[in-house]
């Protein structure tokens, strides 16, 4: 768990939870789940979710392979259907007061661990992943917002929408980036949830300079911008990590050796650290 206090292991057969007490671990509970392939603690380790590859057997209902526990009495709270492994795993916020998750063509919103129902809905026609903020929410000033993306079709163009929750009708988007050549989206919020940078990869380099595909890093903020990331050696983009602070970001990209610069929140390049072999 993220506080060190638990621990939730499978061994194909169940899946035991052990607490740590006294300076000693204990298992507290085992789970009859032996087909479990993935699991995942909830930020302040209240609740445990595990996920089993999807199946259809002959003559039987569909059963739901996404569960979500009780992390402290080991019941279960919640059953859930996710076909697909990509995604599988429910978000939650740092204080844990939202949760949420994709289901075909909208995202779900729980509101402190309450699973009977979402609390808001945000529909997108096409969606195929999205991003939650995790700052907390400790007071009236600190919002949750949501970047969804959808991949363009027939010539239009692929875009991400970035709303501040529970403001999803379409006339509340805070900003909005559109592109073309691209296939998949790896979003990452700062700290504050304020700013979220866009790493979009492009399966095919049109151009035959890569057989990896093609990159593009953009940012998008709450404050309505929308900017493409200037970066200056061609190549790769190996990765972008923003600093605990939430105001600075770094970028390992281009040809080997690689190149590393720091950018504010706004894109503008504040260092350059020189090139290297590496890509973190």
């Amino acid at each position: 768990s993220h506080d060190g206090t638990k621990l939730a292991w499978s061994n194909m057969s169940t899946v035991q939870i052990a607490e740590l007490k006294q300076g000693s671990w204990t298992v507290s509970h085992t789970l009859d789940l032996p087909k479990v392939s993935a699991l995942a603690w909830s930020p302040c380790s209240s609740h445990l979710a595990t996920w089993e590859l999807y199946a259809i057997v002959n003559g039987q209902e569909p059963k739901p392979n996404l569960n979500i526990w009780n992390g402290k009495t080991g019941a279960q709270v919640r059953s859930l259907f996710q076909k697909k492994f990509q995604g599988w795993c429910p978000v939650w916020n740092q204080d844990e007061t939202l949760c949420s998750r994709m289901v075909n063509n909208e995202i779900q919103f729980y509101s402190n661990n309450d699973f009977s129902k979402p609390a808001n809905k945000l529909h997108i026609q096409k969606v195929t992943e999205f991003s939650m903020s995790t700052n907390a929410r400790r007071s009236d000033k600190d919002r949750t917002h949501v970047v969804a993306y959808a991949p363009g079709a027939k010539g239009a163009p692929s875009f991400c929408k970035l709303f501040q929750y529970p403001n999803f009708e379409e006339n509340q988007v805070l900003a909005h980036k559109s592109f073309f050549q691209a296939d998949s989206v790896d979003m990452k919020w700062n700290s504050g949830g304020t700013c979220c940078l866009l790493l979009i990869q492009a399966d095919v380099d049109k151009t035959g300079n890569s057989y990896y595909g093609k990159q593009q890093l953009h940012g998008i903020n709450v404050k309505g911008d929308a900017f493409m990331i200037s970066l200056s050696k061609e190549g790769p983009i190996y990765n972008a990590s923003w600093n605990p602070a939430g105001k600075q970001f770094a970028v390992v990209y281009g040809a080997m050796p690689a190149k590393t610069s720091l950018f504010n929140e706004k894109g503008d390049q504040l260092f350059d650290f020189g090139t290297g072999h590496k890509n973190l």
